[in-house]
């Protein structure tokens, strides 16, 4: 049985960060179009790498993981 999703408001700024993430990951195969393939792949290598740095920092900081929290909601 699935588990039920809880419907719980998120604030307004929340929703503007997170519909923002959502329209700049639309920028990624736009960039594919029109970007060589050695840029684009160095442009997507630089933004792996730093979204796996958030990720360990986010893991291991209570700190990072405070701010995130606060930040993205």
């Amino acid at each position: 049985m699935p588990a039920q999703m809880i419907d719980t408001p998120i604030p307004y700024r929340s929703e503007l960060v997170r519909k923002a993430i959502h329209l700049l990951a639309m920028g990624l195969p736009l960039g594919m179009l029109f970007l060589e393939r050695r840029p684009a792949l160095t442009i997507l290598a630089g933004l792996t790498a730093v979204a796996l740095a958030t990720e360990i920092a986010r893991a291991h900081s209570a700190t990072v993981r405070r701010w995130i929290d606060r930040t993205l909601g």
